[in-house]
């Protein structure tokens, strides 16, 4: 990988982790909306009203769809690190098929 390859990974990832922590905040104020207003709301229709799907509910879903395919590119750009399926935190190759 060239030397200009790499500062644009590592651009797409500073981007991606920006991103990721603006849809984060999005998420928890549609989420307290959520939490506030229940699930279903109640809309009025002139003379009557009908129960619906709290609008907030489907952004907040939307959003969340969003941020885990965006922590999934932030995570492809990570190089790839041969393991072997050890813990290897404290030497004692638990994990390992040897």
């Amino acid at each position: 990988m060239t030397e200009k390859q790499k500062k644009r990974k590592q651009r797409i990832g500073y981007y991606g982790i920006w991103a990721s922590a603006e849809r984060s905040l999005t998420m928890e104020e549609v989420k307290e909306k959520v939490e506030k207003d229940g699930v279903v709301t109640e809309m009025s229709q002139g003379n009557y009203s009908i129960d619906r799907e709290n609008p907030a509910l489907k952004s907040y879903n939307t959003t969340i769809k969003n941020y885990q395919a965006l922590i999934k590119q932030i995570t492809d750009l990570l190089p790839n690190q041969n393991s072997n399926n050890g813990d290897d935190f404290d030497g004692d190759n638990l994990g390992d098929d040897e």
